[in-house]
């Protein structure tokens, strides 16, 4: 970390370990029809066999999605990855710079307070293994279900033991067509990349609260969510209609992913693990 007081700016590097979790929604498998096969059925049901030599069947994860849907989108499936693991780990870390700097690069959250003189904070993610936080998947999904991301970290105790059972550690990019409760829709590259971002952010954010807080803060998405099953508790507000949204809560509604940030405490308790002091 490197602290300017002269211009009151506050550089952190975070050591982030992601790896490439691969593509999902891609595959496909073939299987011959052989002509034989067809004719002792034939035989059997005393009919005529309907093949006159042998073929291949190939079925792809694509062809799954309904012609109705695919028809309503306008969109033909994807068939070969449109990012790369290069891409998808770009990504991440400008969503972890982003939605953890408080600074003039941020739409609202500008600074955090020390020593009751305010201070840019601008955090520099790097990709690496050494001296890094626990890894953490960046995984391509499409024609496919919509794929939860997760991050239940290092394990420090039962219900970090348990989340780690339960839930992947990954960040999930959602392309092209995707499943979820209401059907099939068509998640677009420009959209996907910007809530990639975020998640991203808020996976790795897990691992930080957990460090200076403990599971429950981290876990209970600040008392948003029950800690262990993760289902979102009665009475949780909407976000904010102006200021700040912090990245590490659950809300009734959508974010406003431009005003959503790391909060003061949160930051400050990420520059608190450095254990360096400002005077």
């Amino acid at each position: 970390m490197r602290i300017d007081q002269n211009n009151k700016r506050i550089d952190t590097t975070l050591r982030v370990n992601l790896k490439d979790g691969g593509a999902e929604g891609l595959n496909c498998s073939s299987k011959t029809v052989r002509k034989s096969d067809y004719e002792e059925a034939a035989q059997r049901m005393e009919v005529q066999n309907p093949i006159e030599e042998d073929f291949t069947l190939t079925f792809c994860d694509w062809h799954k999605i309904p012609q109705k849907d695919i028809r309503r989108e306008q969109k033909e499936p994807i068939k070969e990855r449109t990012r790369s693991f290069q891409d998808l780990e770009r990504l991440a870390l400008e969503g972890i710079s982003y939605h953890w700097g408080r600074n003039r690069n941020h739409t609202v959250a500008k600074n955090v307070e020390i020593n009751s003189e305010k201070y840019e904070v601008f955090v520099n993610p790097i990709n690496t293994q050494n001296k890094a936080m626990d890894d953490v998947s960046l995984i391509y999904n499409t024609n496919n279900d919509w794929m939860r991301s997760g991050n239940p970290g290092t394990v420090t105790g039962f219900i970090s033991a348990v989340g780690n059972i339960f839930s992947r550690e990954a960040v999930c990019y959602n392309v092209g067509y995707i499943k979820d409760s209401n059907g099939w829709e068509y998640v677009s590259e420009k959209h996907e990349d910007v809530i990639f971002k975020l998640t991203a952010a808020h996976e790795i954010g897990h691992e930080i609260l957990k460090a200076f807080g403990d599971v429950y803060y981290s876990y209970g998405h600040k008392d948003t969510v029950n800690t262990v099953t993760q289902k979102i508790k009665d009475g949780i507000p909407k976000y904010p209609s102006t200021g700040e949204i912090d990245l590490m809560k659950y809300y009734q509604n959508y974010y406003d992913i431009p005003r959503t940030i790391a909060s003061k405490t949160d930051v400050l308790g990420l520059l608190w693990l450095t254990k360096i002091k400002i005077k």
